[in-house]
């Protein structure tokens, strides 16, 4: 499936010149990597080009002038293996953007920095492992657009663009904002897959309650913002608006995270480490505050927790109550660059206090995974697995190079908690070394519109089919298998889960996924936006919902606030007692 990615409202357009080198023989340089390479550097006056010369191997620093964004340097570094790195810090000493190309194949580049209006240029030429580049950070969108134009592709140009705010946003003429909503409107009534989901929704009147307010908009900003609220009333991870005005603009956050307990109280789920904040105010301020896991947040500058996640929910495309909530106690968080905040929190004892925190770009760990592929031994001899993504094909390798431990443990433990995706196809892959004959995976339908079948007064059909038997592939393991997940395990991901599921290969255990996969029909949408209306759904082999309810659990665990305040992994901690009791049968 395409995946849904980890922040679906936020656009990401990736356009990398592919090097012929396989993935395995390039260098994935650290932060520190690029900057140790470092030889030359140069004052920027941001929109100024600065030109410069040296060896492969080596790196450029560019130093930024004062920004609102705390902008402090950003780093181009030309490495041996064929890349071309784009590291930037900010001022509080917290990386911000950590990117790369082929320096070989592509001959410019358009990075934006983070989440902010700048966007990092370069063109380069290499003679004789010499290269000459020139370089600029640039908030202007006319310069920016005059570089690296959104709508017209070039093969020899790298992008990475997040939302819209480097570019010129066209103003659109009332006759065009009308004939894009008529047109996005007429899609979705067609195409769409879950209509039977949003029972109360009369899709005909939506079209008379929001014409008005698409004549009404005074900008391409604000005609977008009447697109989504559109659209969010689908409630469809899969079928959302990108574009101008359209999503979060996660350029800095409070230095934790949240989640609602079984009582809807927001807790502190994990606090940033001080050992990872380079800032002395910042990391003074968070070790005075002296917050701890499983402290209730109560207010944001006076105002209930409850009620501001009220406003936040309704306008979040999500097919699941679960999901919607992950996202929006993350949105509560977030905020203007340095933005400081009055916080007051409940600890486990009940005593109330207050505390002022900043928002920075500080890394804030999960409660669960970390965000790579991890193997580890989790005792009683068995094998725990994270498997971060499947937007990667070289999570296989990294499988199969543990087949011949794995195959040696009396469990394993797969961790998909933290999965938001990418290609069912990677996951299904991992599943042919856990099983020894065929698997179905999923099946799905798609509506069959035929305009004939509709003027003789019959219903409209559907044209169903599934994604194929899983073959089993080498020696397997075929032991007792556990499968960890939680709200953020979304598309690909679950395809993966339905498919160990369905079939009971692996016992499911933690929290409800996603529940939103399926194929999106993209539209493009005057103005440089886009629309995703779901046009497959998914199901289980036999037929099953998961979409818009999300993969249940066969053991459902939910960290409780004194778990929290303990750190302990509850979910993981109940996979291995589950796996020992299916051993010890």
């Amino acid at each position: 499936m395409l995946s849904m990615p980890g922040n679906p409202w936020v656009v990401m357009v990736l356009v990398i010149a592919l090097d012929e080198a396989r993935v395995g023989d390039l260098q994935d340089l650290s932060s520190d990597q690029v900057e140790a390479a470092v030889t030359q550097a140069r004052d920027l006056d941001f929109c100024e080009f600065v030109d410069a010369e040296f060896p492969i191997g080596e790196a450029l620093r560019l130093q930024c002038s004062d920004n609102d964004f705390g902008i402090d340097f950003a780093v181009l570094h030309f490495a041996p293996d064929g890349q071309v790195w784009l590291v930037a810090r900010d001022v509080d000493g917290f990386v911000m953007e950590r990117s790369s190309a082929f320096w070989n194949r592509s001959r410019r580049l358009a990075y934006q920095m983070g989440r902010t209006p700048f966007l990092a240029i370069a063109s380069w030429e290499v003679v004789a492992d010499v290269v000459r580049v020139r370089a600029c950070l640039s908030d202007d969108p006319d310069l920016n657009q005059d570089f690296a134009n959104p709508s017209k592709p070039d093969p020899e140009l790298a992008t990475l663009l997040r939302n819209w705010e480097c570019f010129p946003i066209p103003r659109l003429t009332e006759n065009e904002r009308i004939a894009a909503f008529a047109n996005l409107w007429s899609e979705v009534r067609y195409n769409f897959a879950f209509f039977d989901q949003v029972p109360e929704l009369d899709w005909n009147h939506a079209f008379e309650d929001f014409l008005p307010q698409v004549r009404r908009a005074e900008s391409t900003s604000e005609f977008y913002q009447v697109l989504h609220r559109c659209l969010v009333q689908l409630q469809d991870g899969h079928t959302r608006i990108s574009g101008p005005g359209i999503g979060r603009v996660r350029d800095s956050w409070l230095p934790f995270s949240v989640a609602l307990d079984s009582a809807g109280d927001a807790r502190v789920e994990s606090v940033a480490s001080q050992n990872s904040i380079p800032d002395e105010d910042l990391r003074s301020e968070l070790r005075q505050a002296a917050i701890r896991p499983g402290d209730r947040l109560v207010s944001l500058d006076g105002r209930p927790v409850g009620q501001l996640l009220e406003e936040l929910s309704p306008m979040i495309s999500a097919s699941t109550s679960q999901f919607r909530e992950k996202v929006a106690c993350e949105t509560l968080l977030d905020g203007p660059f340095r933005s400081s905040v009055e916080l007051e929190f409940e600890g486990m004892n009940g005593k109330r206090w207050t505390e002022v925190l900043t928002r920075s770009r500080c890394p804030v760990p999960d409660l669960g995974p970390s965000g790579a592929f991890q193997v580890r031994s989790v005792g009683a001899g068995m094998t725990y697995v994270n498997l971060p993504t499947f937007q990667d094909p070289t999570v296989v390798d990294l499988f199969r190079s543990q087949m011949e431990d794995i195959r040696r443990s009396t469990g394993l433990i797969l961790d998909v908690r933290g999965n938001a995706g990418g290609s069912s196809g990677i996951g299904y892959d991992i599943i042919r070394h856990l099983i020894d004959r065929p698997l179905p995976s999923s099946r799905w339908r798609t509506r069959l519109y035929r305009p004939a079948h509709r003027a003789w007064g019959e219903e409209e059909d559907w044209f169903e089919g599934d994604h194929g038997a899983i073959e089993p592939e080498g020696d397997p393991f075929l032991g007792p298998v556990a499968v960890l997940v939680g709200p953020d395990t979304a598309s690909a991901a679950e395809d993966f889960v339905v498919a160990l599921h369905a079939s009971k290969r692996a016992l499911v255990v933690g929290e409800p996924t996603c529940g939103s996969t399926g194929q999106p029909l993209i539209l493009s949408l005057p103005g440089g936006g886009s629309a995703w209306i779901c046009t497959k759904r998914d199901t289980y082999p036999d037929g099953r919902e998961f979409v818009g309810v999300g993969v249940i659990p066969d053991v459902r665990v939910r960290p409780s606030p004194r778990d929290l305040a303990a750190g302990v992994d509850v979910v993981l901690a109940k996979a291995i007692d589950e796996l020992r009791n299916e051993n010890g049968r």
